[in-house]
């Protein structure tokens, strides 16, 4: 899939998902069901370039500035000195998780100027487990850091990754992708954010969506959205991307800070939908198939075979109940007479939905909390 194609879809997702958050909000409120509440996960990527702004000063303090305003769950930080000579030996990963409040782990690229250089994680949320990736060399050594966090409200935890790839070659680049996707191997729910020095449109991004990762357009982008020089941006190095996160809509921003570094920081809010582990037992109860077994597109199976899952249901047939279930997603179709699997006799009509549309998780949740849902199972077609 080409970076237009991804961008376009990013930006539909975001107006579509934020339309049906609306729509399901608005006929769980004439039903009297509470909605759940939704997660959310504030994801940031700055290049730091040590503490060094475009005026030329070293100011970690007003790094920190920066990051505190974005009020971050999780910070990718590239260009981090571990108690190097030119930036004052401060440990700068600690320094600025102590500033935010945040935990912190250091990944080394190399020994430097009296201490170490690399990148770095920042979490307000427990980190679980920490993995350093090691990359083919560029012009300098270069690893990617992995950490494992539990979201609230999320059933599995996720998995965010910082990288930064070579800034000289695009073959290198496109090794160092290869590498990276293999480290990460199957992950569900993951998040890979930093300077990837790849602009949308070149090979080594295309090894991320080649291997099922999607890149995150940002917000309001008809063309380019540069991250870099942080004074007159002309170039889009700077991203986030993800693979199989739970349904979710998403503001995706790269923020007008021009002076504090020689990148201007991006910040990606996820929203996600009430998840299947939110979901009360007894709405999960009124689903007859494996809700997690779906993908991102809502298709069931292996890379090798992928299908939609059609499902049915039955209401009672009053003018009001149609409406309600058409609320939801217009696209289900709703007829009297054919009784279906689910026995949809007189005073019924029957319901049939597909799983393969955007939003699909948060759509059959919506439709299993409508109290007058009984039983909402696969469809299975007679030839």
């Amino acid at each position: 899939m080409s970076a237009a194609r991804l961008r376009a879809d990013g930006v539909r997702g975001l107006l579509v998902g934020g339309a049906l958050l609306g729509i399901v909000a608005t006929a769980a409120v004439a039903f009297g069901v509470e909605p759940a509440a939704r997660p959310t996960l504030r994801v940031v990527s700055s290049n730091i370039r040590h503490g060094v702004g475009m005026d030329g000063k070293l100011d970690l303090d007003r790094t920190a500035a920066v990051l505190r305003r974005l009020e971050p769950d999780l910070v990718a930080l590239q260009e981090v000195d571990e108690r190097c000579r030119r930036s004052g030996g401060v440990d700068q990963a600690a320094a600025l998780g102590k500033a935010l409040g945040m935990e912190h782990r250091f990944g080394e690229f190399m020994d430097y100027d009296g201490g170490r250089y690399g990148l770095a994680v920042l979490s307000k949320l427990p980190i679980k487990a920490m993995r350093r990736h090691e990359l083919p060399r560029g012009a300098e050594p270069r690893c990617a850091l992995e950490v494992e966090v539990e979201v609230p409200g999320l059933e599995q935890p996720v998995s965010f990754t910082c990288v930064h790839h070579d800034w000289t070659k695009e073959a290198i680049r496109v090794s160092q992708m290869r590498a990276l996707v293999a480290a990460l191997g199957e992950r569900r729910q993951a998040i890979v954010a930093g300077d990837y020095n790849g602009e949308p449109g070149s090979e080594s991004l295309a090894v991320l969506d080649a291997a099922g990762w999607r890149m995150l357009a940002k917000d309001g982008a008809r063309g380019a959205s540069p991250t870099w020089p942080a004074d007159v941006p002309r170039q889009e190095m700077d991203h986030v991307a993800e693979r199989r996160l739970p349904e979710y809509s998403v503001s995706h921003d790269v923020i007008d800070e021009q002076v504090a570094s020689d990148h201007r920081p991006i910040l990606a809010v996820f929203t996600f939908a009430v998840g299947a582990a939110a979901a009360p037992p007894e709405v999960l109860g009124k689903i007859g198939f494996d809700l997690d077994g779906l993908d991102v597109d809502g298709l069931a199976g292996g890379a090798d075979g992928k299908v939609s899952v059609s499902y049915e249901f039955r209401i009672p047939d009053t003018a009001e109940n149609r409406a309600a279930v058409q609320a939801i997603d217009p696209g289900i179709g709703i007829s009297a007479g054919p009784p279906g699997r689910v026995n949809a006799g007189p005073g019924f009509a029957l319901c049939i939905g597909s799983t393969h549309k955007p939003r699909h998780r948060e759509i059959i949740l919506a439709l299993a909390r409508l109290p007058f849902v009984e039983r909402i199972q696969p469809c299975v077609f007679e030839r």
